[in-house]
């Protein structure tokens, strides 16, 4: 069985490994991206043939997920791990998980 994935926040990071990993992966199926830029999203979604949002209230209420991959700037990412902790989705976080001890 494969895990379902999503990636949240679409940066060069995403784009060029996170995203590229998980579709070629026999571990992971990703199902979803969000990011605030819906250009963005829109684009990565048609080329993927995946789901795509804006908001991560909406991600979560259409996909169930194993694991998602956050990669936010620091200043975003405390409610986005919080509400995938919530539901009990496993996250990678590409950052460290605070910016000060």
């Amino acid at each position: 069985m494969r895990l379902k994935a999503a990636v949240i926040g679409l940066g060069k990071q995403s784009v060029d490994d996170h995203i590229p990993a998980l579709m070629e992966s026999n571990l992971y199926e990703l199902k979803a991206v969000c990011d605030v830029d819906s250009e963005r999203v829109n684009s990565i979604a048609t080329q993927y043939d995946i789901g795509g949002f804006t908001k991560l209230d909406e991600l979560l209420s259409v996909h169930t997920l194993d694991v998602v991959i956050v990669a936010v700037p620091h200043s975003h990412y405390l409610g986005i791990i919080t509400q995938a902790a919530k539901q009990g989705i496993h996250i990678i976080k590409e950052k460290p998980f605070a910016t000060s001890v």
